[in-house]
């Protein structure tokens, strides 16, 4: 399934489930979950608004995330779980997190960052091909 040329590739409800996706090239947001859903293996690039926006108790993971004009990742509410993804070249943040309870492990980022950490979030290592030793948490 692709997504082009929308305000946003893909808007789903509650509890939705995507899974191998494409969403590229809308003037808004590739993907916008809400609670409860989950996102796998889909690919979020070159869209006009951030990549992939998700809500509550959400799980994003395996996807491939760039060039978006917004950020890459934003998880925007409690129990989200961002792992395994690939994140790079993205006008604003590679991952932006809103959610103080957020588990944001095992993402690749190139050129990218994670902001907006709280103190309570779980991040593990994101492998920072440009700087290797930030891959190191102290």
């Amino acid at each position: 399934t692709e997504g082009v040329g929308a305000a946003e590739g893909f808007i789903v409800g509650q509890s939705s489930r995507i899974s191998d996706c494409v969403a590229n090239d809308n003037s808004g947001a590739g993907f916008v979950l809400a609670p409860g859903s989950s996102i796998t293996g889909s690919v979020a690039s070159t869209n006009t608004g951030d990549g992939i926006v998700i809500g509550a108790d959400t799980n994003v993971n395996d996807n491939h995330v760039s060039g978006n004009v917004g950020n890459g990742i934003v998880l925007n509410a409690d129990g989200t779980h961002c792992e395994g993804n690939y994140v790079s070249v993205n006008g604003g943040s590679g991952i932006l997190i809103n959610d103080p309870f957020a588990v944001v492990i095992r993402n690749h980022l190139e050129i990218d960052d994670i902001n907006n950490v709280a103190a309570s979030v779980l991040v593990g290592p994101a492998n920072d091909m440009t700087n290797p030793s930030s891959n190191w948490i102290p």
